[in-house]
């Protein structure tokens, strides 16, 4: 079946929501290519500061949730190819569509979520709210599991509790109650860190969704000894990549989630 041509209007909605990705995450070296009949996400390798890619990537996985949420809110469903490395060493997906879906509120809850709208209503409790989230993704990604942290392990960490501690000291989580989640792979090859930084996105939608204040942290996994120390600390396979903390505001006013100062909580970079 031929791949659905994108008007002008849907490539420029596409490309909307891939770049809402810039408010959550901290790596900002790649870029969307639209084109009539598939959306093509290339990594910028040139002048790079994240040698390794792995941060790089990470994000490129943000932004192709993004992307799928969009063309699911055009009653289409996204068919994603994950790139190798070869013909093409800097193309990180291709995303087409040839076939039609029914839209859903899910669908649209997800796309608002894009733009960091809530839905009214208070958030899930905390007590279940790791499962709550992973029961709302989209699909599964394979080759990534997560970690539920209970709040007194985080600062516990080798080699990187010093770090979160730090990190969360800052004013703006102050008064807020988070739950963690730590995102492994199972390699570090590139798709595997597609593959968690998609996961990692659709949990920050469905956070969204739900008026929780969400903080991406990449950078504390940077060097490998320490992912490694962490994945032996916690008896798990696989490699620590990154860390989603989700916490319930103090208070919640109008449609967005709110810190304590009224900013909504998705324009904060994180890292």
């Amino acid at each position: 079946m031929a791949a659905h041509a994108w008007s002008h209007d849907e490539r420029s909605l596409i490309v909307r929501a891939a770049r809402e990705t810039r408010r959550t995450w901290p790596n900002h070296e790649w870029t969307t290519e639209p084109h009539e009949d598939r959306i093509d996400l290339f990594e910028r390798l040139a002048g790079s500061k994240d040698r390794v890619g792995r941060e790089r990537l990470l994000t490129c996985g943000a932004v192709l949730a993004n992307v799928e949420a969009a063309i699911r809110v055009l009653a289409w469903l996204p068919e994603t190819e994950l790139a190798g490395s070869v013909p093409e060493p800097d193309r990180v997906a291709r995303v087409t569509a040839s076939r039609r879906t029914r839209l859903g509120a899910p669908d649209f809850a997800r796309h608002r979520a894009v733009f960091g709208r809530a839905l009214p209503g208070q958030p899930p409790a905390a007590a279940d709210l790791v499962t709550h989230l992973l029961d709302e993704m989209p699909a599964v990604a394979r080759g990534v599991g997560v970690v539920g942290l209970e709040p007194d392990q985080e600062p516990e960490l080798p080699r990187i509790g010093w770090k979160l501690r730090h990190h969360f000291q800052h004013e703006e989580f102050a008064g807020l109650s988070w739950t963690s989640m730590l995102l492994i792979t199972g390699t570090e090859q590139r798709q595997d860190l597609v593959r968690a930084g998609w996961l990692a996105q659709n949990l920050v939608l469905a956070a969204t969704k739900h008026r929780l204040i969400c903080s991406v942290v990449t950078e504390v996994f940077e060097l490998p000894a320490a992912r490694g120390a962490l994945s032996a600390s916690l008896g798990v396979g696989g490699l620590p990549q990154l860390l989603l903390a989700v916490g319930s505001p103090a208070r919640v006013t109008g449609g967005e989630p709110t810190r304590l100062d009224g900013t909504p909580s998705w324009r904060r970079k994180t890292g």
